[in-house]
């Protein structure tokens, strides 16, 4: 791909400032990664049509938006029904926004025309990881946890665990959890009078546009906050991040942990976390509001495509026999696991620990469940 870049720089003018901006791109990140796959898509073009990035580069905004509406109609003929290319294809025009700022807000007809095909697009709804599935899996990482002989693997799983609550209770999407650092994390504590959980400070999130640069959210599930707590203890750095580890280990965590769980057929990914706390903040409750004002979503039509109450409980229904078996073993047996281990709360200061609530083993086990997961920090 470095020779796609330079081929580019040869061919273009102000070839210092197109270094910058190359090197910059040239990172293993993968947006950036689809930055440039996107360009490839568009230097093809220009090229099959005997033209060169100098038109994008220097041209007026309204020749280059017909030349990229062309590109357009060109790829959406050839990949209509295929998700994967939208996503490059508009890649390939942010990436001439990207190297030409000026053309920000006049390629309308190139973004109409994308919008168009992501219309046609059907839908696809995330599957939601029902509470159960999830206390499931707090379980089965942490069994994994003590399975390990190295300290440091150790504790990478049982962040992870902490982790997947976080993400579930404070309805935050996969990025949003993977960035957060050490300083975007509120404690409770006796020097203020803030209530007994935990916020966190959302950075640049994905609709700051609409609800802010910066976002708070409030975690009240005292168990929640507790392991959130104790993985704070473990950071030296105040910029340290919580997860400090790729995103891609992350995802290779989660994936271990459902095909342990024979719940691998459900397709559940990080991205089920958020789905599954509206999922269930909703079902609890039946009220919209609450939600959306935890999970800052700008508008309604948007939180509808991630409460699936039916979902949830028909992915509940046809879990197979051995998964339902393995759940239920993790639960009954492996319940205690989902408290913060006594050493860990000991060395915590006091006002870290908080009343936490049981898995009340005595009731049906969908209602303990439940029960468990709606207990709120005690005021």
């Amino acid at each position: 791909m470095i020779v796609f870049y330079m081929s580019i720089v040869r061919n273009t003018p102000h070839v210092e400032q197109w270094m910058v901006t190359l090197c910059g791109l040239a990172d293993i990140v993968p947006p950036r990664k689809r930055l440039l796959q996107g360009a490839e898509l568009v230097g093809d073009f220009l090229k099959k049509n005997g033209l060169t990035w100098k038109l994008v580069l220097k041209g007026q905004p309204a020749e280059v938006d017909i030349l990229l509406d062309n590109f357009l109609s060109q790829y959406h003929a050839m990949h209509s029904q295929q998700p994967g290319r939208l996503q490059l294809a508009k890649h390939g025009i942010l990436f001439c926004q990207v190297s030409r700022p000026q053309l920000r807000s006049q390629l309308k007809q190139s973004w109409s025309t994308l919008k168009a095909w992501e219309e046609q697009m059907p839908g696809k709804l995330r599957p939601p990881l029902p509470i159960a599935v999830m206390m499931g899996m707090l379980c089965e990482a942490r069994i994994l946890a003590e399975q390990c002989s190295n300290e440091k693997d150790r504790q990478k799983r049982l962040v992870f665990s902490a982790l997947v609550m976080t993400s579930f209770f404070g309805l935050l999407r996969p990025g949003e959890l993977l960035n957060l650092r050490r300083r975007h994390v509120g404690l409770p504590n006796h020097v203020t009078l803030a209530l007994p959980c935990v916020t966190l400070c959302l950075e640049k999130p994905k609709n700051f546009r609409q609800l802010g640069l910066r976002q708070f959210v409030s975690i009240k599930h005292p168990s929640a906050c507790e392991w959130l707590s104790w993985t704070c203890s473990l950071l030296k750095q105040h910029d340290d991040k919580l997860w400090p580890h790729s995103h891609a280990e992350f995802r290779r965590m989660f994936k271990v942990c459902t095909l342990k769980m024979k719940v691998g057929d459900c397709h559940f990914t990080p991205a089920s976390l958020r789905t599954g706390g509206a999922t269930f903040l909703f079902d609890d409750e039946e009220d919209v509001a609450r939600p959306r004002l935890i999970g800052r979503w700008s508008n309604i039509q948007s939180l509808e495509h991630y409460v699936q109450t039916g979902k949830s409980q028909q992915m509940l229904q046809s879990l197979s026999t051995r998964a339902v078996r393995r759940l239920e073993l993790l639960l009954k047996q492996g319940g205690f696991l989902l408290d913060l281990p006594v050493a860990a709360r000991n060395s915590l200061p006091k006002e870290h620990i908080l009343d936490i609530p049981r898995l009340d083993l005595d009731e049906q086990l969908w209602k303990a469940c439940r029960g468990w997961g709606r207990t709120q920090t005690k005021i």
